[in-house]
């Protein structure tokens, strides 16, 4: 058995109920494009959705007839062959490589002084006071052509003065061209910004539309998207892609969805409806196994989320630093141990806080331990069935640590706690059977099984 594979996995299937493994951004798949088509989208559109998608299945012989019988047409199965062979690269408008550093540093960010086994956070001190940046730092303007090395001029030091006052010179130029880029830059950029606040009002009434004319809103909001090609970080680029975000989710295409929603959370523009939006992006993401590319830029918008919501956009911060590309669990158990008891997350993050802690090298199981009994105390009197799966997953994570640590008889105990009616007991059992094996039990590896 591998040694910490099953408790990881377990953890994993919390996050969204039925995850398991390290997730990923999930592959448009054919069935989706099948009902995009089916929904009246025409074959640019589709064509630009496949373009823009993660990853997209290679076409067998029989997915070919399935699309041909379901009125895909020539040029959509060709952008499906084209995207899987490489000849159509999708241009993202905010890549995974987008680094914390491209986001404006938030106005405090103090240093957190909570260690990564402390289990409860300062109440005085906020979750996004923990995430901190290396502000860049600002570039000075040197003074240039310091006219004391002109005098007095000897004949001596004559070729010197001389090389000194042109590299002045050409410093002073240098500047002042530099300052020049930056000046048309700028007004470049404000020139930008008026014409994609002029359109804000369109995309406003598009989104409108979603629920009762969602192709008319997607198809609306990407041939903006294509015509006025808004700057990044802008309010017409957020508002665009949250718009054809609840487009696709609308339409049943979740993992596009959430590609389209992730942008949109992540820009440094503020969002009127933020916390709505996030909760879309969740359920878009459960349903496709999806982890951000870049969530700590989802920070500065901490306290546009509403309260109810905050455990849950602390806990997917938390996940997406644990299992997406660029992982940080130390500041991911910091961020876990600000959700309360009084959350329907606490247990969540108890439980995923436990992986963490049986990963090598630290092999912290007696703080798993702790985090999973703090788990089924939380769910107690928790009476829905996401909390009853989560119970049954404690107890069988408890057991597993037990089994690795080769106290087979306390692993038993935990194994029997997992209910008879929950789809972990298999698990339980076939564990338990090898763990009394092992014990050297044979009579109740007889009576398990």
């Amino acid at each position: 058995m591998n040694k910490f594979f099953k408790i990881v996995l377990a953890s994993t299937a919390l996050v969204f109920g039925t995850m398991a493994g390290t997730p990923s951004a999930e592959a448009l798949t054919l069935n989706e494009i099948v009902t995009m088509a089916g929904q009246g989208l025409s074959d640019d559109v589709l064509i630009t959705i496949i373009s823009s998608a993660e990853d997209i299945p290679t076409l067998s012989q029989t997915d070919y007839e399935t699309l041909k019988s379901a009125g895909i047409s020539d040029r959509v199965i060709q952008a499906i062959e084209n995207k899987k062979s490489g000849a159509s690269k999708p241009q993202s408008s905010q890549t995974p490589e987008t680094s914390d550093a491209d986001a404006k540093p938030s106005d405090a960010t103090p240093q957190s002084s909570q260690t990564p086994e402390a289990s409860d956070a300062d109440a005085n001190t906020r979750p996004s006071d923990v995430i901190s940046d290396d502000s860049p730092s600002t570039a000075t303007q040197q003074a240039v052509g310091d006219n004391t090395i002109l005098a007095p001029l000897e004949s001596s030091n004559i070729p010197q003065v001389f090389r000194k006052f042109f590299a002045d010179a050409y410093e002073t130029y240098s500047v002042q061209a530099e300052i020049a880029r930056r000046t048309a830059t700028i007004q470049n950029q404000s020139a930008q910004e008026r014409a994609s606040n002029s359109e804000l009002p369109k995309v406003l009434e598009y989104m409108d539309l979603i629920g009762v004319g969602s192709v008319s809103a997607l198809e609306s909001c990407l041939a903006m998207m294509d015509s006025v090609k808004p700057a990044v970080n802008t309010p017409l680029h957020a508002y665009l892609h949250e718009c054809v975000g609840l487009a696709l989710y609308d339409m049943k295409a979740p993992s596009m969805a959430a590609i389209y929603l992730d942008i949109a959370l992540q820009s440094q523009a503020k969002l009127l409806n933020y916390s709505s939006v996030f909760q879309t992006f969740m359920e878009a993401a459960h349903a496709s196994d999806y982890t951000s590319s870049s969530p700590l830029l989802f920070k500065a918008h901490y306290e546009e989320v509403e309260d109810d919501v905050r455990p849950a956009f602390l806990y997917f911060m938390g996940y997406s630093l644990i299992f997406g590309p660029y992982p940080d669990e130390k500041l991911a158990r910091q961020l876990l141990n600000y959700i309360q008891e009084n959350s329907a997350y606490y247990a969540k993050a108890r439980i995923l806080l436990a992986a963490i802690d049986v990963r090598a090298p630290h092999f912290r199981f007696k703080q798993a331990a702790s985090n999973l009994t703090n788990a089924i105390k939380a769910l107690e009197n928790d009476t829905s069935s996401d909390a009853f799966e989560q119970t049954n997953l404690a107890w069988l994570s408890l057991g597993r640590i037990a089994y690795e640590n080769r106290a087979f008889d306390m692993a038993d105990e935990f194994y029997r706690q997992v209910d008879v009616n929950s789809h972990h007991l298999r698990d339980a059992l076939l564990e338990d059977a090898w763990g009394q094996l092992f014990a050297g039990n044979y009579g109740h590896v007889l009576s398990i099984t």
